[in-house]
């Protein structure tokens, strides 16, 4: 079994950049938080079942400023982020399917579709 303990996002390293094309489950957590604990085996599976993904795990209490920048109401949140782009990010501990399901699902996305959309609602703003 693969050791998943560097999967911790750590934002002084400069591990971003191998990161960035590829699909990101993260999982932001405190470690008082039992939702956040009783997730953990949920995410850990998830984990071991898409290997091709990183998962990571951020802890709130230690990155701050980037729980502030990203302004979580509650905790757990899931971040979905794929070529550096939000996809999806659904608070509270999820049941073992809707996550797969959830995973599997933003893999499905066409990332073309994706800039599209973006691009779309950007000029709609303008």
């Amino acid at each position: 079994m693969r050791d998943r303990s560097d999967d911790s996002i750590d934002t002084g390293d400069d591990r971003g950049e191998r990161c960035q094309q590829r699909h990101r489950p993260n999982r932001f957590l405190a470690l008082w938080c039992g939702p956040c604990r009783s997730f953990a085996p949920i995410d850990e599976k998830a984990a071991e079942q898409h290997r091709e993904f990183v998962f990571a795990k951020i802890d709130t209490e230690a990155e701050q400023d980037l729980a502030a920048l990203l302004v979580f109401l509650s905790i757990p949140t899931l971040l979905i982020v794929r070529e550096i782009v939000i996809l999806c990010s659904p608070a509270g501990a999820l049941p073992e399917r809707a996550l797969i399901d959830l995973v599997e699902n933003t893999r499905e996305l066409h990332m073309n579709d994706v800039y599209r959309l973006i691009r779309a609602l950007q000029a709609a703003d303008a």
